[in-house]
């Protein structure tokens, strides 16, 4: 059965640089996923969905019943086993040949839709390469106190070299607290039995606010030297009070006003993770960067935003860097030499000329964004690319 893999960088550039131009046919789909088991069956369906579509492109393109039957066949018996759909994330990605099939989970929702024509079609997967360095989260309980490096791929722990010790002085302050503090035999002007506290600093009425305040000094002072050098954003958790206490201790610079709000300790590490995404997306960096690069060159005239054009520029190896839409499909099939003819809609042997843009950029050591129309940095609702020269 298919058993589906986180994506990765590596496997994306494989799918590009893989030789599918046999003339046998490639299946491309793409749908959103939730992480819940609850919502398993809505997957399977959307999935079961997009492979029926597929087979009737199979007929389009003159395979028998048959052979379209067998070409979907494992991919069909993956998306019936419940076990194939544990461990899912935002999205999942499907490439079905002739040989074989590839599933891969995506940490990002993909778009709803599947291509069939003689090479795997990645545009939607193309957010993966635009990822930051990530994100640190630090998860902060009076009991427990969690450091983790977060990207959109991984999540892991980091340790916090002492932190022990300073769980140790919180349940010693506990505990002296607790047996400096007894009912006193005294009555009071009320007539009813007082309390009396004794020992230094008058420990057993310090104020909560205090002890929270020490704590999260003596946090911060253990987490500076892990942080040092770091430039990632710093995401806090935990309860609202935590939270404002430890702003006034933190040293690092790089502190995301906003936090993950609740008892941390409750919750699950892959919500965390996601919710650490959601306050600082990971793909914003490096599309800034070729916003600005597109607006320079749109200066100097070394920019181009017509479909035809910027697919031979890309093939001589002239686009440094494009966008193209994540929202829009640009039909062609190609000629025995190459060129593209434009088709208004998909006819069998069709591809995406966008998704042929952003691949042959990327071949040749180019830069691609696949973003929505309203990300563009500029007018053009299709595609965006800086010229080298």
């Amino acid at each position: 059965m298919i058993e589906h893999q986180p994506l990765t960088p590596a496997d994306l550039n494989r799918l590009l640089d893989a030789d599918e131009g046999d003339g046998r046919p490639v299946i491309s789909a793409f749908l959103p996923t939730s992480r819940s088991r609850a919502e398993t069956a809505q997957n399977r369906r959307v999935l079961q969905g997009l492979l029926q579509l597929a087979e009737e492109r199979l007929g389009a393109l003159g395979c028998s019943r048959k052979d379209a039957r067998d070409q979907l066949a494992e991919a069909l018996d993956a998306c019936a086993a419940p076990e194939f759909w544990a461990g899912c994330q935002d999205g999942l990605a499907l490439f079905v040949t002739p040989d074989d099939a590839r599933a891969f989970r995506v940490p990002f929702p993909l778009p709803e839709y599947v291509v069939v024509g003689p090479r795997s079609h990645t545009k939607p997967l193309l957010p993966l390469l635009d990822a930051g360095d990530g994100v640190w989260v630090l998860a902060l309980a009076r009991n427990s106190v969690r450091l983790y490096r977060a990207d959109p791929f991984t999540w892991s722990e980091v340790e916090i070299p002492g932190i022990e010790a300073v769980y140790e002085l919180e349940a010693a302050d506990l505990r002296e607290r607790q047996l400096h503090s007894h009912a006193g035999s005294r009555q009071g002007m009320s007539g009813r039995p007082t309390v009396a506290f004794h020992g230094h600093g008058d420990t057993g009425t310090e104020d909560p606010k205090v002890r929270e305040q020490r704590f999260c000094h003596a946090v911060a002072k253990l987490v500076e030297p892990v942080l040092r050098g770091a430039k990632e954003p710093l995401v806090l958790a935990g309860v609202g009070s935590m939270l404002a206490t430890y702003r006034h201790a933190n040293t690092y610079k790089p502190l995301v006003e906003q936090g993950l709000l609740g008892n941390s300790e409750r919750v699950d590490l892959s919500e965390l993770h996601r919710r650490a995404l959601e306050i600082v997306p990971p793909f914003k960096a490096r599309r800034q960067t070729s916003t600005a690069r597109y607006l320079e060159a749109q200066c100097v005239s070394r920019t181009v935003e017509f479909p035809l054009a910027a697919y031979e520029h890309a093939r001589a190896g002239r686009l440094d860097r494009v966008f193209v839409a994540q929202d829009a499909f640009v039909w062609a099939t190609l000629e025995p030499g190459g060129a593209p003819c434009l088709q208004a809609n998909w006819v069998p042997g069709a591809l995406d000329l966008l998704d042929l843009i952003a691949a042959e950029t990327l071949r040749r050591g180019g830069v691609a964004h696949c973003v929505p129309q309203a990300e563009f940095p500029c007018s053009s609702e299709l595609v965006a690319g800086v010229l080298r020269y």
